[in-house]
């Protein structure tokens, strides 16, 4: 069975006015999307959650979540850790758990999402429908394993395909964001033993259907070494040159530059020279492959 895909997200958090320090190093809060993968649903109690068991936010030595990681290299996350993962949760409800997240000003979001979009007892959800965020009815999406382990070859190639084709679309939706890191495949490239599925016994209505604890242990490993380095404590460098009302900006060890024309509001990826108004203040930063950021610099 592929194990669905991952997104990380660092996300900062928008300053009350224009000036603003460097955000660098690890973050001092993690929340997690997603459904049933990251909630350690089937882990201990059968058709219960067992949050402590995320690969994300959990706090199991057995998993050594990312969070746990994290915390190992850094004390100021301890205790700031968020799950808002929902069993059955399709790309739909991504949104309401973002929103929740915002809420906590969680600097680190994890993102496991397309399992339960994937249904193969259900009318499939087609690639169209995942990306304008379509949800299915939360039919179990596991390829039919049997006593031995060997999955079911129609169900299993029907998941290869519908898999690759939801990967596809998360990868194009995180390159446009510039504190969007998708994690390459790594989840969805793990090839996972029987004993990476929940057996909680016979009476189990979800008996190899979601990952054990040493199915989560695996992905949680799988998502470290596929996320930031946050050791890298440095931050790009931007200037900007200007000619008139028009200011041109670059950066050295950057994936891009954002920028905003007012005090507070969303960041917008910078794209080509800014024509500022007269009186306009232009506020930017660059950022680099592991969420670095710069402080922020203005001029008017």
């Amino acid at each position: 069975m592929r194990l669905v895909v991952l997104l990380a997200a660092a996300l900062v958090m928008a300053p009350a006015a224009y000036a603003e320090g460097a955000h660098v190093g690890y973050p001092s809060s993690i929340a997690a999307l997603g459904d049933s993968d990251t909630t350690g649903f089937d882990t201990v109690t059968p058709n219960r959650d067992a949050p402590q068991n995320s690969w994300s936010a959990g706090t199991n030595p057995a998993v050594n979540s990312v969070y746990l990681r994290i915390l190992a290299a850094s004390p100021r996350i301890n205790g700031h850790a968020s799950n808002f993962a929902e069993d059955g949760s399709g790309v739909t409800g991504l949104l309401r758990q973002a929103r929740l997240a915002v809420g906590t000003h969680a600097e680190y979001v994890t993102i496991e999402s397309g399992g339960n979009d994937a249904c193969p007892d259900a009318k499939p959800v087609s690639l169209a429908q995942f990306q304008a965020g379509y949800v299915s009815d939360g039919s179990l999406c596991d390829p039919g394993w049997d006593a031995a382990g060997h999955p079911n070859p129609t169900r299993d190639a029907f998941l290869e395909q519908r898999f690759a084709s939801y990967d596809a679309a998360m990868a194009a939706a995180c390159g446009r964001f510039i504190h969007c890191r998708y994690d390459g495949d790594a989840l969805v490239g793990l090839v996972p033993t029987l004993a990476d599925f929940s057996f909680l016994g016979p009476n189990d209505p979800f008996v190899y259907t979601h990952p054990s604890v040493q199915g989560l242990a695996k992905m949680a490993a799988a998502a470290w070494d596929a996320g930031f380095d946050f050791g890298d404590a440095r931050p790009p460098v931007s200037h900007a040159r200007r000619t008139g009302r028009t200011v041109t900006l670059a950066a050295t060890d950057a994936v891009g530059i954002e920028y905003r024309l007012k005090a507070t509001g969303p960041w917008t990826r910078y794209a080509k020279a800014v024509r500022l108004a007269q009186g306009a203040r232009l506020t930017w930063r660059a950022v680099d492959v592991n969420g670095n950021c710069e402080a922020t610099h203005s001029l008017k």
